[in-house]
C-alpha cells in the first residue's frame, strides 16, 4: 500500500486505538448482544429480510413505501459487487494478521484477508439508508441504531478495523441514495417529457 494509502487506512494511528478501546470492551451481555447483531447483518440474510420487507410494505405500505422496498433488492446486489471489488483491490488485513493473536479478542471465527469495507456493515447500512426514506421517525431510529450496532459490533468481536466498518456505512448508504436520486430523476425526467 501506498504511505497515503497507509494514512488514509490508519488515520495517523486513531484506526488502531479505536480498534484497541471498542475491541477491549467485552463482557457476557455486550457478547451476546454483538454476536447476535453481527449475525443478524450477515448478507445471507438478504432473503428472509426481503421476504419480511415485501409482506411489511403489503400489510402498512406507510412504514415501508414500494420504492423504498426497490431501492434495497436493487442496491444488494451492487453493494455486493463494490464490497467485493473493493476487497480484492485493497486486501486489508484483518485485525489478527496485523496486530497479532495476542493483541486482539477475537469471537467467532477468524475469517479471511479483505477487511475492507465491512461487507456487514454495508449489508445493514444499506437496509438503514434505503428503508428510512419517509418512514416513521421510530423506524428511522431503529434502522439507524441497527447500523450502528452493526458497525460496533464487526469491531468488538475483532473482525474489523474501525475504517472498515467507516468504508462499509459508506458504500451502503451511498449507494442506497444513488440509486434513490437516479430513481427521482427518471421520474422527473418522465413527468417532464409526458
Amino acid at each position: 500500500m501506498s504511505e497515503l494509502g497507509h494514512i488514509l487506512y490508519d488515520w495517523f494511528g486513531l484506526n488502531r486505538t479505536l480498534f484497541r478501546l471498542i475491541n477491549g470492551m467485552h463482557g457476557t451481555l455486550w457478547d451476546h448482544l454483538m454476536q447476535a447483531t453481527s449475525a443478524a447483518a450477515d448478507s445471507a440474510n438478504f432473503a428472509w429480510y426481503m421476504a419480511a420487507i415485501l409482506l411489511l410494505a403489503r400489510a402498512t405500505p406507510r412504514l415501508v413505501s414500494t420504492q423504498n422496498v426497490f431501492v434495497f433488492g436493487i442496491g444488494f446486489p451492487i453493494v455486493n459487487l463494490i464490497v467485493s471489488a473493493l476487497k480484492a483491490a485493497t486486501a486489508m488485513p484483518r485485525p489478527v494478521l496485523s496486530l497479532g493473536e495476542q493483541a486482539v479478542t477475537l469471537l467467532g471465527r477468524q475469517e479471511g484477508s479483505g477487511a475492507f469495507p465491512s461487507a456487514h456493515v454495508a449489508f445493514a447500512s444499506l437496509l438503514a439508508a434505503a428503508l428510512s426514506s419517509g418512514a416513521p421517525s421510530l423506524l428511522r431510529w431503529l434502522l439507524c441504531t441497527f447500523a450502528v450496532l452493526v458497525g460496533l459490533a464487526r469491531v468488538s468481536l475483532g473482525a474489523h478495523f474501525p475504517v472498515d466498518a467507516v468504508g462499509g456505512a459508506l458504500v451502503g448508504t451511498g449507494v442506497a441514495l444513488v440509486i434513490r436520486a437516479l430513481l427521482m430523476y427518471w421520474g422527473g425526467a418522465g413527468r417532464r417529457s409526458g
